[in-house]
């Protein structure tokens, strides 16, 4: 795999391994035999009107298909424009973009030269089958005139959950040569040294067949002969979630019925690593969180026909036309989203905004005062953050080479939040005994508001439209439907 002639001594160690090939099994990964799934609930009557309930149960989730690796088995050709790390075109591309042919697919006839040259993913074959543990704790107190209250602690915990790992970068030692956060300077990282896989044919029709030089940082990782290998199915995420959740309910009380649910929650995912080489976790806001959520459902009967309050007649006619109304009110209320944040950034100060316009055009969420730390240690401003008159900055962006700074998601900084009605009037007519009518008209979204809070404000670091919002262009996937009647008509025999 070496050109010995040039790198005498040189060598690399690792290679994809095949199921049922060489000895190796058949099995893709070992089979999980612990996934026990016990559960237990109890329920005590303190006084009358007072009971206590608990529960704990464990739940094992399924795993994905990532098992399912094609590596050899279908392949890709990459287009080499360059090699000189696109310093200089190669010519005469246009008419003919695979002067080296197209690379076919091999199976598992190559062994440890499958895939050489290029990036790939395999599978952890100790993979366990992660489980997540729910429990919870509360009183239920019975209140006079048909009502009741309910408060609760619920709360879960997920353990071995399904992660990647990258498994090729560069060393510890390397990236503090190279991160001039870390007093390194990235062009040692960039510079082109020799390259060992010059023309050695297992690597043909990628970069490293045709360029005989490469940068320091793709031949100094630990598997010099592949580009980045991410290594799936690794028992690395974790997740946290508590709330208090609140519980007041009426049944059928003067013909209303009331059911209102307030949770004030907190959720808490660590997935991937802020520093790879440290195998130090990135941990923040689950991505999903909402920490306030108010739901109110009231159902009303209307006090007219037999049997009511009002027009109570016993002719057949008027009771069926003015008997049997009922209307229904959905409030719905949350908490928006946490901002899904740049990637490799530093965040200097506060810079979420004190009172954001959600019905504006633009809608700006933060502050634009951006400034890129350079590869040559300095610090410039980005130029819409200029215009934008800002003469500090809130983000910086990292020099190359640096490990992720900050979480993933921001519990401070949020997507739009907005309160949503649906309601609906329905009528049941009975016919005969054995036949009945039902009308329903139902309006969803009543106040048609428009609420995009699926939809997250620019966080690239380099676009003047960072930190914003465009309503006009958020798609109908992340935000509500407009206001809509829907009419229905049931018989029912």
């Amino acid at each position: 795999m070496i050109n010995q002639q040039q790198f005498p001594g040189y060598s690399v160690n690792g290679g994809l391994l095949f199921a049922g090939v060489n000895g190796q099994p058949r099995n893709a990964a070992n089979t999980y035999k612990k996934a026990i799934q016990p559960r237990f609930g109890v329920a005590y009557r303190l006084r009358d009107k007072l009971v206590l309930r608990g529960g704990w149960g464990r739940y094992y989730l399924n795993p994905s298909n990532t098992y399912i690796q094609s590596s050899g088995f279908n392949t890709s050709t990459p287009l080499v424009n360059s090699n000189d790390g696109g310093r200089t075109p190669i010519p005469n591309l246009i008419s003919n973009p695979f002067p080296t042919g197209l690379l076919l697919p091999a199976g598992a006839s190559l062994g440890a030269n499958t895939f050489v040259g290029q990036g790939l993913t395999v599978v952890n074959p100790k993979f366990i089958l992660p489980h997540n543990d729910q429990f919870s704790f509360g009183v239920q107190y019975q209140l006079g005139g048909r009502s009741r209250v309910d408060a609760s602690y619920v709360g879960s915990r997920g353990d071995n959950l399904d992660a990647t790992q990258p498994i090729n970068p560069i060393g510890l030692s390397l990236r503090k040569q190279c991160d001039a956060w870390e007093g390194g300077t990235a062009s040692y990282c960039q510079a082109l040294i020799p390259n060992p896989f010059y023309q050695v044919a297992p690597f043909k029709g990628t970069s490293y067949f045709t360029s005989p030089t490469l940068a320091r940082a793709t031949l100094t990782v630990p598997f010099p002969q592949f580009g980045g290998i991410t290594l799936a199915k690794v028992n690395a995420a974790k997740s946290w979630y508590n709330s208090m959740q609140v519980t007041y309910e009426i049944r059928a009380r003067n013909d209303l019925t009331l059911v209102a649910n307030w949770t004030f929650s907190k959720q808490v995912f660590q997935n991937g690593y802020n520093d790879v080489q440290q195998l130090v976790p990135q941990r923040s806001i689950y991505q999903y969180d909402q920490p306030q959520a108010f739901k109110a459902t009231a159902v009303y009967q209307l006090p007219f026909g037999k049997g009511r309050r009002f027009v109570n007649s016993s002719n057949g006619l008027i009771s069926r036309l003015v008997g049997g109304w009922e209307t229904n009110l959905l409030f719905n209320y949350h908490s928006g989203l946490p901002w899904r944040l740049p990637t490799n950034f530093i965040y200097v100060k506060e810079a979420k905004l004190p009172n954001i316009n959600w019905s504006s055009p633009v809608v700006r969420v933060v502050q634009p005062c951006v400034a890129q730390w350079n590869t040559n240690g300095t610090i410039t401003m980005q130029s819409f953050s200029v215009a934008a008159g800002c003469t500090g900055y809130n983000f910086l962006s990292e020099p190359l080479y640096a490990p992720a700074a900050e979480p993933a998601f921001s519990g401070q900084i949020r997507t739009m939040s907005a309160p949503t009605v649906d309601a609906s009037l329905n009528k049941s007519t009975r016919i005969t005994e054995h036949t009945s009518l039902q009308f329903r008209a139902e309006v969803f979204n009543l106040a048609n508001t428009f609420n995009f809070y699926q939809a997250q404000p620019n966080s690239t670091l380099t676009s003047s439209s960072f930190g914003t919002v465009v309503p006009a262009n958020v798609s109908s996937n992340n935000s509500s439907a407009p206001r809509y009647l829907q009419l229905s008509l049931k018989f029912n025999f």
